[in-house]
Parts: structure tokens; sequence; C-alpha cells
């Protein structure tokens, strides 16, 4: 699959996870905002940038408790874990799409301020491999690596938490 096939494939999930980043990273303010601000809901940060990677689900059974991060490419281009660590992105969005692609297996938000505070000092690559395209390469990073802390949010179907259950009013 071609960098741009991929693209294609993980963009049909883009309005999935605007809905998730929408009710995981927004919160209901003190009353007093109400009250005197006009504000009804407040975003966690100003100037947010979100990473998203999305995985086949038949990677689920073998890699659920790891996520990747493009770590090298052929091209000598900058990647992912360079424009990380240069600090670009506020968080990461990862997760495995369903069987049927139309939902998340499951899906993780992580905060990149953690992961570079945490990477290479208590959190390196568990493995780094070579990518089907053999173009770039991928390290695999385990969840359990970092504190709790770096999981912002956690849901889909294996954790039975869809996007229908976080917007459900009780």
């Amino acid at each position: 699959m071609s960098w741009r096939e991929g693209k294609a494939w993980s963009d049909k999930f883009i309005p999935q996870i605007n809905a998730i980043l929408g009710i995981c990273l927004f919160t209901e303010p003190a009353v007093v905002e109400d009250q005197k601000h006009n504000t009804d809901l407040t975003m966690i940060a100003d100037n947010i940038r979100v990473s998203c990677r999305i995985r086949n689900f038949s990677d689920f059974e073998d890699y659920a408790g790891q996520f990747t991060i493009r770590y090298k490419l052929a091209s000598g281009a900058p990647t992912e874990i360079d424009k990380i660590m240069d600090g670009w992105g506020t968080y990461g969005f990862y997760a495995f799409a369903s069987d049927d692609e139309k939902s998340f297996h499951q899906w993780v938000i992580y905060d990149l301020d953690t992961f570079r505070e945490c990477y290479q000092k208590t959190a390196w690559p568990r493995c780094v491999r070579q990518n089907f395209d053999r173009r770039s390469w991928l390290a695999a990073f385990e969840y359990g690596d970092f504190p709790d802390s770096f999981k912002i949010g956690v849901g889909g179907n294996h954790h039975h938490k869809t996007i229908h259950d976080m917007m459900a009013i009780s």
C-alpha cells in the first residue's frame, strides 16, 4: 500500500476521531464560568495538535499493548519521532480499526509531553522494524513503560466504550 493509499484508508476515520477528541478534550467548566463568562465548555488546552495512527484489526491480538511511531525514512527526511522530539504535537491518537472498519476496536489518546519526558529515560522502543513499504522503520513502544498520566483517554469496542456510549445522556 502506498503512502497515499494508506492515508486515504486512515482518513475515513477522521469524523470518528474528531468526535472522540471533542468528547475527551472538552470539559464542563466551573459554574462561575457559565454565570460570568458565557462559557458552557472549555478545552483543556489551546492550540492542540494531534498525531493519528490507525492500524488494521488483524494487528490487535499481537500488538494491543503497544503503539508505533515512524522512526526512520530511507530518504532521510524527518519522521514522526523527530517532529515529536522537536516539540511538535500535543497528543497522539492511536487506534485499531474494528473488524468491519466502521469504528474502532480500541483507541488511546496519549500525552506527547509525557512521551518526550520519558523517551530514552524510562521508555525505550521495544523494537524498531522495517515497515512493509520497505521505505520506513517503525519504533514500537509499550504503554506500560509510561506513567499512568500518559493516557488521556481509552475506548473502543474492546473496552465497551464506543462513541455512542460516550455520547449517551443518562
